[in-house]
């Protein structure tokens, strides 16, 4: 179908938008630039929003908490940014929304990003945020039988390999994996991947990404960056979310096709007329907001079933 007007409105106005060179600005001013916008969204009433670190083995991380109705399930979430933009403040407003829509805790997480840290840092710090919930859900008012590992774009590949480093430790599993417009697997001649590259989630911009966080073509080989390589039997029950105008399309789709084949529970879930990253503009697209109140709707019903 068409891109969905108000997602036309927003790319006009992005283009009017000076972005200055990657590879010529420092990455602080990078990430102001990219990461402003996000944190611009209207903010919820949470009932209880509260700062706290995640004493880890490998990093102490900084994560917030939301609970708005003292629920013991949890989502766990991990942002999105390509591995190098991103934090708990510009997913707080989509933090609470999840929140107040879910009717879950949760828990955002501020991994460690490139190209400060490499391949396998994000993944570790995900996984270790997992085993650090796990360890104290009874402190946190948590079941452990009620814990749902969710990210966007680069945070769904951190919940999806998290769950897969899991089961591979062979550490209780979350309930449930929830991937939206995940990155799961190397990718440059899918159609998504050569048809929507330019639009919004460039060509460049990903080739960039990569090169900021990867230490080598070899991790891009890694399952435990590209989870599509992985044998995916005995994860748990996922929802994987994609959008109709994204080059991380198939990769989604691809993914959430293999974990059916491997005997995965998955509910896949494709919004039409969208862009990349369009869940955290859910104040300037209905679509966005219609979306994320369905997706958390689902986590209540498999998380409480």
């Amino acid at each position: 179908m068409p891109i969905d007007p108000q997602v036309r409105k927003y790319l006009d106005a992005m283009s009017k938008v000076s972005v200055p060179e990657l590879n010529k600005t420092p990455i602080e001013d990078l990430r102001k630039i990219f990461d402003t916008p996000a944190s611009g969204a209207p903010k919820v009433k949470i009932s209880v929003v509260e700062d706290m670190i995640l004493d880890t083995d490998a990093a102490k991380l900084p994560a917030r908490l939301y609970d708005d109705s003292n629920s013991d399930s949890l989502v766990l979430y991990f942002h999105g940014g390509g591995f190098v933009f991103g934090s708990i403040e510009t997913h707080d407003s989509l933090c609470r929304r999840i929140a107040k829509y879910s009717g879950s805790k949760v828990i955002s997480v501020g991994y460690r990003l490139g190209p400060e840290n490499k391949f396998p840092v994000a993944q570790i710090d995900a996984f270790n945020s997992y085993l650090y919930v796990l360890k104290r859900s009874e402190e946190l008012g948590v079941d452990s039988d009620k814990i749902a590992l969710m990210g966007d774009s680069a945070g769904g590949n951190l919940a999806a390999v998290a769950s897969l480093m899991a089961r591979d430790k062979g550490i209780k599993l979350p309930r449930l994996q929830v991937l939206v417009y995940p990155s799961t697997g190397p990718d440059m001649t899918s159609k998504s991947y050569l048809e929507y590259s330019s639009i919004y989630l460039t060509k460049e911009l990903l080739n960039w990404f990569s090169s900021q966080y990867l230490n080598s073509i070899e991790d891009a080989l890694n399952p435990y960056f590209s989870p599509i390589l992985a044998d995916l039997s005995g994860l748990p029950e996922a929802i994987v979310v994609t959008d109709e105008y994204d080059p991380l399309l198939e990769q989604g789709e691809t993914y959430s096709a293999t974990l059916r084949d491997s005997g995965v529970p998955v509910t896949s879930i494709r919004v039409n007329g969208m862009i990349h990253g369009f869940l955290s503009n859910f104040h300037l697209f209905r679509a966005a907001d219609v979306s994320l109140m369905m997706i958390s709707g689902a986590i209540h019903t498999i998380l409480e079933s």
